[in-house]
């Protein structure tokens, strides 16, 4: 990795015969706001100017867009480097409009000079650093028509005028002008102040600009560096390499394709970046973690416009199979708006948040779908006892869906690919009765799952339309004063927490009425109790007095019944 730092001003980055900038066409559109970022920028400019202070801009990361020239794409830094950009327009804007008349003593005065001269002069200093035939920075394919518009001089305005939707390029112009204006317009000697200002943001600004090879080399940085307003992904740098491995005429085309194909991951609720790995996982090496991810697809790809092609169709085609495994639409547990047969069991371990299973399922839903219903189950259930209650690593359970996968790619049968299963299902057997017993935990989200397939197992149906339509309630309550003061506490040992949030502990009720009863004595929950639909609220609801030893007992029933529902039969 060739790497090459230094500290530079605008004056010394936006200067030259040859120097160019690009910005990516990964790069996201331009974002900072009047409000927030520019606002931000603009204090801290201006408050260096009057104090007669350097002060440190921040990094811009550069890598070389071709070999041996001065064309550089910025990795990391487009928005204060196309925010500076806007500033010295308006700038250049004010000297011209001063030389055409356009402003008057009033607006910008010069004592002791002649002031058309020093307007000039500051106009030709300011043009150099926009460069007017051939800007010296290039916005990405969106902002480009807008910035360069910005950056025209034969476009100049006292004051841009912008709608609600117009581009935010448009809206930063029209904040620097209203920022300048208000700062420098009306004072004495205010043309010299404009000339001294622009003459300290070129040279006293300073930025550590670090120079790189190449997109990798740039991402490796990037990641390390970490700082505010760095917002590079492998998905980023990703669409940036596939573009520039197709031909100019195919370009528009792929960027269709890339659009499409992040549309139906978000749509699937699902961070795209995971969605490359866990393909990757699936069809070319499941040993690939997010930090050599985007290393090992541009080996694989190289330059190759037809590989190329190749892979952003395959990961088209498996979006919508991945859309299937995580769409929340679809998959919402424990109502599934689809019929088919695996899909109730995907849902389940999507809400529990698993997701090693993935790179298998995405796998076999593409080329082996039959084999789904009962591999969900299996997987499902292994996971549940293994991971969620037994607490157990997770190392066997990685091995065994890589194992699951090699088997399908390389075309074994399924009972054949399913016997993989058993010897963990045996191992974890013995055990799974014990640790539910003892089971607790702080997360709403599995206690509730458990006692949904409890109600649902028992004929419940109809009480659960939906996951998040029934409330979680704790018998005895996290907020333990009022069972204090009426001595309530004295049927359990401490430390609390540990039947607070055991399973045992914990039932179901309509939406509304546990934050209703909230941590009211047993004797007064009871009553809210005894008009629930669910089965286990009204037989807790018989109950005189609640301790441990209900939570115990509570507990080996629910472990009775977890043993079958969680079968393996």
């Amino acid at each position: 990795m060739d790497i090459k730092a230094s500290t530079s001003t605008l004056e010394e980055i936006f200067y030259g015969l040859k120097k160019r900038y690009f910005i990516p066409k990964y790069q996201r559109d331009y974002s900072w706001t009047a409000n927030d970022e520019l606002l931000e920028l603009w204090n801290d400019v201006i408050h260096s100017f009057v104090e007669s202070k350097e002060y440190f801009m921040g990094t811009l990361l550069l890598a070389s867009k071709e070999k041996n020239s001065s064309h550089y794409d910025i990795v990391d830094g487009q928005q204060r480097a196309i925010s500076f950009m806007l500033l010295l327009s308006v700038i250049q804007d004010y000297a011209k409009l001063v030389v055409d008349g356009k402003l008057t003593i009033n607006d910008l005065d010069c004592i002791n000079s002649d002031r058309l001269e020093v307007a000039d002069s500051l106009y030709s200093s300011v043009s150099r650093h926009i460069k007017q035939d051939d800007f010296y920075l290039k916005a990405n394919n969106k902002d480009s028509k807008h910035f360069e518009k910005m950056l025209n001089v034969s476009k100049r305005e006292l004051f841009t005028h912008f709608s609600k939707k117009d581009n935010r390029i448009i809206k930063a112009k029209r904040f620097f002008q209203d920022k300048i204006s208000k700062q420098f317009f009306g004072r004495s000697n205010s043309l010299i102040e404009l000339q001294s200002f622009f003459r300290f943001v070129i040279t006293n600004l300073k930025f550590v600009t670090i120079y790189v090879e190449d997109d990798f080399d740039a991402y490796v940085i990037f990641e390390s560096l970490n700082s505010k307003g760095m917002d590079l992904s492998v998905a980023d740098l990703l669409k940036n390499k596939i573009l520039s491995n197709m031909k100019v005429s195919n370009q528009d085309d792929a960027l269709v394709d890339w659009d499409d194909l992040v549309k139906t991951v978000q749509n699937a609720s699902a961070n795209f970046v995971d969605f490359i790995k866990i393909y990757w996982n699936a069809y070319e090496s499941v040993d690939v973690t997010k930090s050599t991810l985007y290393q090992a697809i541009r080996k694989k790809i190289g330059n190759n416009e037809i590989k190329t092609q190749e892979l952003l169709s395959n990961l088209v085609n498996n979006a919508e199979s991945f859309d299937r495994l995580r769409n929340k639409n679809r998959l919402n547990w424990p109502k599934i708006n689809t019929h088919e047969k695996w899909a109730s069991n995907v849902a389940e371990m999507n809400l529990l948040g698993y997701t090693i299973h993935l790179p298998t399922f995405l796998y076999a839903l593409h080329n082996n779908e039959k084999i789904l219903p009962q591999l969900s189950k299996l997987s499902l259930n292994l996971l549940f006892r293994w991971v969620t209650i037994c607490d157990y690593g997770v190392g066997e359970i990685d091995s065994l869906f890589k194992k699951v996968l090699a088997d399908m790619q390389c075309g074994k049968g399924d009972d054949e690919i399913l016997s993989n299963f058993f010897p963990l299902i045996e191992k974890v057997k013995s055990p799974f009765k014990e640790c539910f017993l003892a089971f607790d935990s702080e997360s709403s989200v599995i206690l509730k799952y458990i006692i949904c397939k409890v109600e649902l197992y028992q004929g419940g149906k109809a009480s659960i339309p939906d996951f998040n339509e029934v409330d979680l309630e704790h018998i005895f309550p996290k907020n333990l004063s009022r069972w204090e003061n009426i001595g309530d506490t004295s049927h359990f040992s401490k430390p609390y927490s540990r039947w607070i949030n055991s399973v045992g502990n914990v039932l179901l009720l309509e939406k509304g009425k546990n934050r209703k009863i909230k941590d009211i004595c047993f004797s007064d929950k009871i009553e809210v109790y005894k008009t629930s639909a669910f089965s286990h609220t009204l037989e807790v609801s018989q109950v005189f007095h609640w301790g441990e030893n209900n939570i115990r007992q509570r507990a080996k029933d629910l472990s009775d019944l977890a043993e079958v529902i969680w079968g393996f039969e």
